[in-house]
């Protein structure tokens, strides 16, 4: 989170080329992964989804997800460079999430990723909304409070509860198994990332109940605050706000929703607006 909040305020808002930089770095990487893969020099992780008996494949990334995760700052980035809207990127972006998803089944990469699609094919009207960072602070707070209270309220009798967990496709009910198992404390603790709960092996990705518990209420409490100190007294387009609230909604069911390396979107120093040349900066 220290990390986070330095970088945000220390990067050159005038640089025009930092995010076709961490761009085509990152499309390198991804190139270097697939090519080590076809090279026999890193493994697929392949896996069966039990229910539908898809295969997904990793091609060289650690797991499915990552490789769905790494498109995911990919299609981030190429969305917030700072260059003409073009609808054939938005197309490009589209079938690229497609191929994707029909090799790692990741679902909840494939919506994060259509929802940005979404706002890069809307980008020419939205650019052209100011929003301010006073109107976005409470949806900042409302996203902490409700990614914590859907797991420590969750009851599995409550039908309403019951939707919402397999609509986030288990996690709110993992996330209440680990409230449970390991209670809150004020300060950092060691939690497993793997654990077993009454004989049943979990996995926590929840950023919001993952950061609770392993970094404690006072450093959790830090994060949403270095936000709101990022917000006050800014402007954003109503393209980049979307992209920045859709972090939060990433965070629900993904431990990178709050990662500056996935969502460059989190450099809000950088993304703010003043008002000059708006719709040709963006």
């Amino acid at each position: 989170m220290i990390v986070f909040f330095l970088l945000s305020v220390s990067v050159d808002k005038d640089d025009d080329n930092l995010i076709t930089a961490l761009f085509y770095f990152k499309l390198v990487v991804a190139m270097m992964v697939l090519l080590a893969y076809n090279g026999h020099l890193i493994h697929d992780v392949s896996g069966i989804r039990s229910h539908t008996e898809i295969v997904r494949h990793s091609y060289g990334f650690m797991h499915p997800n990552s490789l769905g995760m790494f498109f995911i700052t990919l299609i981030y980035d190429f969305s917030l460079l700072r260059k003409p809207y073009r609808f054939v990127g938005g197309i490009i972006m589209l079938l690229a999430a497609l191929l994707v998803f029909s090799v790692t089944d990741s679902r909840t990469s494939f919506f994060i990723a259509l929802g940005i699609i979404l706002c890069y094919f809307l980008k020419p009207i939205l650019s052209k909304i100011k929003v301010s960072g006073y109107v976005i602070m409470p949806f900042v707070i409302g996203m902490f409070a409700l990614g914590l209270a859907l797991s420590r309220y969750f009851t599995p009798d409550n039908p309403i509860f019951v939707t919402l967990n397999h609509l986030f496709t288990g996690r709110i009910g993992i996330g209440h198994e680990y409230l449970e198992q390991f209670g809150l404390n004020w300060m950092p603790r060691n939690i497993p990332t793997f654990t077993e709960i009454n004989g049943v092996p979990m996995y926590d990705d929840s950023f919001y109940v993952d950061a609770l518990l392993r970094q404690g209420i006072i450093l959790f409490c830090m994060y949403p605050t270095f936000l709101l100190v990022l917000l006050k007294g800014k402007k954003f387009t109503l393209f980049h706000t979307l992209l920045f609230l859709l972090t939060f909604f990433i965070g629900t069911m993904e431990h990178y929703g709050a990662s500056v390396e996935i969502c460059t979107i989190l450099l809000l120093n950088y993304f703010a607006v003043s008002g000059d040349k708006l719709e040709g900066k963006y």
